[in-house]
């Protein structure tokens, strides 16, 4: 499985873009296809989610184990706004949203709020 993401201008101008979780097959040798889900109504971090548990999908059940064993602080202290590290999503929070959000979108699910 892969995320395959393209963005397209119309004759007008106008910028559309999709994000497709796909895989690919060979059928009387050529390849084609197969698209399990439509992810262009997700964050870029639940994007970046999927894509982070399809790089280590070999590794995942340990990933999952460490990420639950893990505590979660109550309260953690605010950011620093002239910090350069408040600008995105952190590593940690992608691969936190990866393990309690969005993996379950590796598989083709329609209950999601994100896929279609």
């Amino acid at each position: 499985m892969f995320i395959d993401a393209s963005k397209v201008r119309s004759s007008t101008g106008k910028t559309y873009s999709r994000v497709l979780l796909r895989s690919s097959y060979r059928e009387d040798g050529k390849i084609k296809h197969r698209t399990h889900g439509n992810l262009s109504s997700c964050t870029p971090w639940e994007i970046e989610a999927v894509r982070l548990a399809l790089r280590h999908k070999s590794e995942l059940s340990d990933f999952i184990t460490r990420l639950n064993q893990t505590p979660v602080p109550q309260e953690a202290p605010a950011p620093d706004p002239s910090s350069p590290f408040t600008q995105g999503p952190s590593v940690g929070s992608i691969a936190a949203l990866a393990a309690r959000v969005t993996l379950p979108t590796v598989l083709p699910k329609k209950n999601h709020s994100c896929i279609h």
